[in-house]
């Protein structure tokens, strides 16, 4: 499907996108056809046909709204193309950010793709993924990973597709860490050279050069908590364990079951767990982080 000649093109999460905006999150490339398009439109107050409704969002069966007051509408039709309308004081990062985490997240369930809220790295050629509540250290400890010479495949949104025999592999995607000026002191970056997500958030955009868009057989996913033990842990897990930290660890949850995707997202999560060792970090407060990153590539290198 082609929809006009938008001036910028990129790659993500699986998607090959066509963009009237420039996302500088994105790695450029080129193609002739297009899962995705991204363009300014005059986007509707009401859906029709409203299967819910709230203060911030509206679903259709064809139709995803969502209203960020004094940014922008968001109007997402027929999982192909998403609608900004730009409030006129908006800020151009901050209607950026909403396109690239809820919007996409939701192009990415409505494709029956499990979006995960995870980072990921490339280790010897097999991605390894780090989810967890938010706060509790995925993108620093990815940070670590870079580091130390690795590849960090992804930020935020891990997008998990399988091959025709059912093994999970997961997309490249966003070229950018997002991270908070703690997280870069740790490991000596500056903030004053990197740009702010969005002017009311003290969080920044860490920038990832790829030279290529790739997907990645998983090797081995980490569920991250916080914890007040002097040591870092693992822990193995049950079948019913994974399948509820998959579930609460899904990128925006809620939107799950709002869209009609529990049942597809439950055969999604029990096909993971059946081809991929899942596990419990447990990170110490207190604990360096370059430490912290040389017990878990310990445990990357011990994992089947």
């Amino acid at each position: 499907m082609r929809q006009g000649i938008l001036p910028h093109t990129y790659w993500a999460n699986g998607l090959r996108i066509a963009s009237e905006f420039e996302f500088p999150e994105l790695q450029k490339a080129d193609f002739e056809q297009f899962d995705l398009y991204v363009k300014r439109g005059v986007v509707p107050e009401k859906l029709d046909d409203c299967v819910y409704t709230s203060r911030y969002v509206q679903i259709s069966p064809d139709g995803f709204l969502f209203n960020v007051q004094n940014t922008a509408r968001y109007l997402v039709t027929n999982d192909n193309l998403i609608e900004i309308d730009e409030h006129p004081q908006s800020e151009t990062a901050a209607v950026r950010i909403y396109a690239l985490s809820t919007l996409f997240g939701v192009i990415l369930h409505r494709r029956n793709l499990l979006a995960l809220h995870a980072s990921a790295v490339n280790v010897n050629g097999k991605a390894v993924l780090f989810s967890g509540n938010s706060g509790v250290g995925k993108s620093t400890l990815a940070l670590g990973f870079l580091k130390k010479g690795y590849e960090v495949i992804n930020d935020d949104i891990s997008a998990i597709q399988f091959d025709a025999d059912s093994v999970p592999f997961v997309y490249s995607g966003y070229q950018h860490l997002k991270l908070w000026p703690s997280s870069l002191e740790l490991y000596e970056h500056s903030a004053e050279s990197l740009t702010k997500l969005r002017n009311s958030l003290d969080k920044y955009s860490f920038p990832i050069n790829r030279s290529q868009q790739r997907e990645y057989p998983i090797k081995a996913i980490f569920m991250l908590e916080a914890c007040d033990e002097e040591q870092p842990r693992m822990e193995m897990l049950t079948t019913f364990q994974k399948l509820e930290l998959l579930r609460l660890n899904t990128f925006r949850p809620a939107l799950v079951d709002k869209l009609g995707k529990r049942t597809e997202h439950f055969k999604l999560s029990s096909t993971i767990i059946g081809n991929v060792p899942v596990f419990k970090l447990f990170r110490p407060a207190t604990m360096a982080p370059e430490s912290f990153v040389d017990f878990v590539e310990r445990k990357i290198s011990q994992t089947a």
